[in-house]
């Protein structure tokens, strides 16, 4: 890898990147942002950007830059041109099974850490490139012209078709996102009654909004968060190691409060509702809706996980084997879907939300 950014990283082997376009040196770098996957032999030359959690296959000899476009499945044609299918990984398992495995990996028993990670996958830094490839995706849709096969974004090819399939999967990750955030903000306070529930989605007054986010060494923050840190440290208020480590920690700890402010900007340009005169009547339509998506999220991830079960990906794993033998081998390996214990756990998952959302309903409701 020759001059290139990642963060949460997962390289096929062989993966290749170069710099190599240039007459008057090797100026051209790369950034793969948080999540980003490449397959086995994939090439990429700099400059090129992959959004948040994307997929990359294939010898990509065009340059592009994806990073409006999370959750997106890039491969290349044999021409070597970028086709693009966006918010495609937002639904899969791999992407499910890497934000539950990172925080497991953190081995780091010192105390305090000194980097400060965020290890989420929808965040404020993913929701808000969402919005903005919604946004950009529905623009395309409704003027470029209907005879274009393909339309092409940023380097990238994306087929017509798929501005529609775009739309409607980050629209999942949007409404999962912001809905989810809200019901347990609710869920968290519906005991001690309305008026607690409307302070709590008042938020803080000492949050800091600003509308981009940034993964700054993988940590999230609000850029107005990092503009302010930056200036403290260019007019000398931070000067030493351990004030630049406690501003440090002080953002990682606002993270909540400034996730909300920000939160509440974005729901209320997705969905037209200010949650700080929400009613009671449109919590429960929330809380509803949020069971819907919930819903629908965790089944298309389970469908994915048990694609790994089915007939043409089992494999022997013996010397020999055939028919019957097969099937046996690859359950006395692999196990069977019904006890795999991640699908389990996304089952477990699934039967729960449908109570807790229940019971949350029904409390409003006595409010």
């Amino acid at each position: 890898m020759i001059a290139g950014l990642c963060s949460f990283y997962n390289a096929g082997s062989g993966t290749n990147q170069s710099n190599h376009m240039y007459k008057l040196g090797p100026v051209h770098e790369g950034r793969l942002e948080r999540g980003t996957k490449t397959g086995s032999f994939s090439y990429m030359m700099w400059p090129c950007c992959v959004g948040p959690f994307g997929v990359v296959l294939g010898k990509h000899t065009g340059t592009f830059d994806t990073r409006d476009y999370p959750f997106s499945h890039h491969e290349a044609r044999p021409d070597g041109k970028c086709m693009m299918v966006p918010g495609l990984n937002l639904i899969t398992v791999g992407t499910v099974r890497d934000e539950m495995k990172w925080p497991q990996r953190d081995r780091r028993n010192v105390n305090p850490k000194r980097d400060k990670i965020t290890f989420k996958a929808l965040s404020p830094f993913t929701i808000g490139t969402m919005i903005k490839a919604t946004r950009q995706l529905k623009h395309l849709q409704d003027t470029t012209d209907k005879n274009l096969e393909e339309v092409m974004v940023s380097g990238a090819l994306i087929k017509r078709p798929l501005l529609r399939t775009g739309q409607k999967f980050y629209k999942t990750g949007i409404d999962l996102y912001c809905l989810e955030t809200i019901f347990h903000r609710a869920e968290n306070d519906i005991d001690r009654g309305w008026k607690n529930i409307q302070t709590a989605f008042a938020g803080e007054p000492d949050a800091v909004y600003s509308e981009p986010w940034v993964d700054i060494g993988g940590q999230l923050m609000s850029r107005q968060r990092l503009q302010n840190w930056e200036d403290a440290i260019e007019n000398g208020q931070i000067s030493t190691i351990d004030q630049f480590y406690s501003a440090c920690e002080k953002i990682e700890s606002s993270y909540k409060k400034d996730e909300w402010v920000w939160l509440k900007h974005a729901y209320r340009e997705v969905s037209g509702i200010d949650l700080d005169s929400i009613t009671r009547g449109q919590l429960i339509e929330c809380a509803e809706s949020y069971l819907k998506v919930k819903q629908k999220f965790l089944r298309l991830v389970i469908n994915d996980a048990e694609k790994e079960f089915s007939l043409p990906r089992q494999r022997v794993f013996g010397q020999d084997g055939a028919g019957d033998e097969r099937a046996k081998d690859f359950t006395a390996v692999r196990g069977e879907c019904q006890h795999n214990e991640f699908i389990l756990q996304m089952q477990e998952e699934l039967t729960n939300i449908e109570q807790r959302v229940k019971e949350v309903i029904e409390k409003i409701a006595r409010l």
